[in-house]
């Protein structure tokens, strides 16, 4: 009998054993690994803000030779004559463009002196951001 109590007295010692919690210090992490840890938000660059659409501005063809209109904007829709200006007409969704042309005192040789952007169906001029995201169009069709 003394030998079951001496084993029942150990086995009971083992369970409170498992119970008992420790104080000591715990076993050192393995250092992270820099290729499968987040960045820290805190620390990390935002990225750049977006720069805002600047539409192109149309006066950038006064002064252009026909060649220069050409290779910009391609062949016209239209082109007629009134009086001393030739009048190249440029056509996109909703608005028109007319470039007048003078003659620059060499022969065969006009340039842009002066043009139009409004608005196709009523044909009022174009406010300055209108004409502008007009002009855009053109150049981007």
């Amino acid at each position: 009998m003394t030998c079951l109590r001496g084993w029942l007295f150990g086995m009971l010692a083992l369970a409170a054993a498992g119970c008992v919690t420790t104080t000591d210090t715990p076993a050192p992490q393995a250092a992270a690994d820099p290729a499968t840890t987040a960045p820290n938000t805190e620390t990390a660059a935002a990225p750049p803000p977006e720069e805002a659409y600047e539409p192109p501005d149309p006066t950038q063809v006064v002064g252009m030779r026909q060649h220069e209109v050409l290779r910009l904007l391609g062949e016209p829709s239209l082109i007629r004559t009134e009086s001393t200006a030739e009048v190249w007409q440029y056509k996109h969704s909703g608005c028109v463009m007319d470039l007048f042309l003078y003659q620059n005192g060499q022969p065969n040789v006009s340039e842009v002196v002066y043009f139009e952007l409004r608005d196709l169906e009523v044909g009022q001029h174009l406010p300055e951001m209108a004409a502008r995201y007009c002009f855009g169009h053109m150049l981007n069709t």
